[in-house]
């Protein structure tokens, strides 16, 4: 939306052709067409990745000044601007691309390009360049916004692997708090168990145990922090068709940031 907008306003100060917005990104030697409209340019559609060796934006990173070009001669422009090439194959005669500052470092480059020879004086070039000041802000904005949501797509891909990881796990896992009662369980341990999630979650970890009493003593023993956390435990636990299985369980504390016992979390 910003660059649609962008564009109808430019083209009232400025004829084109073809428009466009390239993000660079030095680090990798690459530009991206962030946003592109107008006669169409096959290698350098919406989102292509360019290299920027032997191109107009290198050339703008390397000088950090505008470019203006005219071309007439198709040899000329092989030798000073190879990337260019495809855009004089599309029939565009005359090029402008200026540089897009923030914080005084380069983040993008404006290219205007028509079909007319010699379409572009300085003036327009000039006039280009104050377009370019007024619009940075806003094309760094919808590019970190861009950035934003890629980067919350990442996190919830990385969740759901997490949660894929934690719920199929080959172990049953659960967590229970500084009164013993559960907080978090996985579904293999409510698969071991029969119950549903809502049907552990807020009960005594000790209900589920067949020696009820001497759990209930040493899980509140631990929780105290009078009895280590245990290692290959031995334990009967109920399900909830009233049978019973033998578990190895291992557990840890939980502790806040002072270090202070807040819970305890087991593997089954």
């Amino acid at each position: 939306e910003v660059y649609e907008r962008f564009s109808e306003e430019v083209n009232k100060l400025i004829p084109f052709d073809r428009i466009a917005i390239n993000v660079l990104d030095p680090k990798i030697n690459t530009a991206t067409v962030a946003y592109v409209t107008g006669v169409d340019v096959p290698d350098a559609r919406k989102g292509t990745i360019l290299p920027l060796p032997g191109s107009a934006n290198e050339e703008i990173l390397r000088t950090r000044s505008s470019l203006l070009l005219q071309i007439e001669d198709m040899d000329d422009l092989k030798h000073r601007f190879p990337g260019l090439l495809t855009t004089y194959q599309a029939g565009l005669r005359s090029m402008m691309s200026v540089p897009l500052f923030s914080k005084d470092q380069i983040i993008g480059v404006l290219h205007l390009r028509s079909t007319k020879p010699n379409a572009y004086t300085e003036r327009n070039l000039r006039l280009a360049e104050k377009v370019g000041n007024q619009i940075t802000g806003a094309i760094e904005n919808a590019h970190l916004f861009l950035q934003l949501k890629h980067a919350e797509q990442v996190m919830r891909e990385s969740e759901k692997r997490f949660r894929d990881l934690y719920d199929n796990a080959p172990i049953g896992y659960h967590e229970y708090d500084i009164e013993g009662r559960i907080i978090n369980v996985n579904q293999t341990d409510l698969d071991m168990l029969g119950y549903s999630r809502e049907g552990m979650v807020g009960q005594y970890m000790w209900k589920f145990n067949v020696e009820e009493e001497v759990a209930h003593e040493q899980i509140l023993e631990k929780l105290a922090g009078k009895r280590p956390p245990g290692r290959a435990l031995q334990r009967t636990y109920r399900r909830n068709d009233g049978t019973t299985f033998p578990v190895l369980i291992e557990d840890r504390l939980i502790l806040d940031e002072k270090g202070q016992i807040k819970g305890i979390r087991c593997t089954i």
